[in-house]
């Protein structure tokens, strides 16, 4: 049986309907007379914290927080001191524009300018959170037992307040049976994962297991590397994005759509956002794609002998994926027309990304991210 996440919900209106069904509901308002006394017991049974921006505090400059995004650092300093690990933070709220004027992490040094949503990756670690999510979306309850459930399940292959790399393979289900496991497991290791599991048995020093699903949170699922989005996944395969569902959908015995099938991620969090890709499988597949290729002279010749019916290549071979200004993926480029950026904070573990040419000439702020000699060439 799965168990129930534990959730507190601090909140000036704190109520289980804000809650999902399936999980145990604890509720907490920052009025309460007894907070600081309750608080402790609460966070140490909680698998997920979410903290409402919009507290009645007071606004006034003072040694107390003001809202929500400011508790954070309240709460953090008293756990520090408290020796306490604190489960996952997340900021819940229907003020969608209440950072507009934060700094992303992720980007040039210019203000939010609008909603999170869709930016919680750049953001959630400007405010030192794990995670945004917006009250009112559809999605509210599913990402916040996918985010829970992910906690939980960390702990479980953890055991204790630390992890190990053999751990995190279990956390993330590795698949341990393909031919491209051992290159899955390599570059989870190279994706600098925050173990840390001490050289002796003693949990002095640790800080708990959270950073794991930080890490995995900002820095693995937003971003096209260890895995793949699946305008990335079509592009390395060489076909057009609309064929990875059918070949999905596909009933077939061979080992070349079952090498496709077995590269879909569905470790923690996988429900949070659209569908990953393990890229070592998807490396592997457009490898043997590209064998069969040579053997046959043709794509499509390949892709009938392969059994892939309504899969279909790009019309185009060198292309490369591009992003707008909020580095979402918004297309395929011909490699003449785009040029690749480098956003300061960019996740060292993904694919840089690369802007197109007319984004660049139109905005003088994505020209700032280019590499010197190409930033010349718009003088």
């Amino acid at each position: 049986m799965t168990p129930e996440p534990s959730i507190l919900l601090i909140d000036d209106e704190a109520s289980e309907a804000l809650l999902p069904d399936n999980c145990k509901a604890m509720l907490l308002t920052p009025g309460d007379d007894r907070f600081s006394a309750k608080l402790p017991a609460l966070l140490d049974e909680a698998d997920l914290v979410l903290l409402d921006q919009n507290l009645a505090l007071s606004n006034e400059l003072s040694l107390t927080a003001t809202d929500g995004a400011s508790f954070v650092g309240h709460l953090r300093s008293w756990a520090r001191s408290s020796s306490l690990k604190l489960p996952p933070l997340v900021i819940y709220t229907s003020e969608y524009e209440a950072f507009a004027n934060e700094l992303p992490e992720v980007g040039p040094a210019v203000p939010l300018g609008g909603s999170f949503i869709g930016q919680q990756a750049r953001l959630a670690p400007a405010l030192d959170v794990e995670w945004l999510v917006p009250k009112d979306s559809k999605d509210a309850h599913a990402d916040i037992l996918a985010i829970a459930m992910a906690f939980v399940d960390l702990q479980e292959v953890a055991g204790n307040e630390k992890l190990s790399l053999a751990e995190l393979e279990r956390y993330l289900k590795v698949p341990t049976e393909s031919a491209w496991s051992e290159i899955a497991a390599e570059r989870v290791a190279r994706a600098r994962p925050p173990i840390g599991e001490p050289t002796t048995g003693s949990l002095e020093g640790t800080r708990g297991t959270t950073p794991i699903l930080r890490w995995l949170l900002q820095r693995i699922i937003p971003y096209s590397g260890l895995l793949l989005s699946d305008l990335y996944a079509s592009w390395t395969l060489g076909l057009e994005v609309e064929s990875l569902d059918r070949l999905l959908l596909e009933e077939s015995d061979s080992e070349w759509i079952k090498a496709i099938k077995e590269s879909v991620y569905t470790g923690p969090a996988s429900g949070l956002s659209a569908r990953r890709w393990w890229a070592a499988g998807i490396d592997y597949a457009a490898w043997a794609l590209r064998q069969e290729c040579d053997k046959s002279g043709s794509l499509k010749a390949t892709l009938a002998q392969l059994k892939a019916g309504g899969v279909y290549p790009l019309p185009v071979a060198d292309q490369v994926v591009v992003v707008d200004l909020d580095f979402n993926e918004i297309g395929l480029e011909e490699l003449d027309n785009a040029m690749q950026v480098h956003p300061p904070g960019w996740p060292a573990e993904a694919n840089e990304p690369w802007m197109s040419c007319k984004l660049l000439e139109k905005e003088p702020l994505a020209r700032t991210m280019l590499e010197p000699a190409d930033r010349a060439s718009f003088r």
